[in-house]
């Protein structure tokens, strides 16, 4: 098991109390410094499994937001990022639309989180 250990300002409910997480990129596995289940969820937001956002570029130079289509874990957000690299979007964008099937063979699919005409 590849544990980590990460120190982060929590922002759950707004005490902004100091974090330590131990986690192995899927897993929380001990946490210290929280004072609600706020924290809790944060770090599991923040550190584990979780939407994917990045914006790519249109040849005309505009920007469009893209998401994966689920939930994905740190080290494969990563991989998918590099994969999303380069990628210039032709308008029209359509919200739904499949911009990169298969990410970096992690299996997430990245898909259009708006709509660009």
């Amino acid at each position: 098991m590849n544990m980590k250990k990460e120190q982060l300002t929590c922002r759950g409910c707004g005490n902004g109390c100091f974090l330590e997480a131990v986690h192995d990129g899927d897993t929380l596995i001990e946490l210290a410094g929280n004072c609600c289940d706020g924290g809790r969820r944060y770090v599991e937001e923040q550190l584990l499994k979780s939407y994917l956002q990045t914006v790519l570029s249109t040849v005309d130079g505009r920007e469009v937001r893209v998401i994966s289509k689920e939930k994905v874990s740190q080290p494969i957000r990563l991989r998918c990022l590099k994969a999303l690299e380069g990628i210039v979007l032709e308008t029209p964008v359509i919200k739904g639309e499949m911009l990169l099937c298969d990410a970096a063979d992690t299996g997430v699919d990245m898909i259009a989180a708006e709509n660009l005409f």
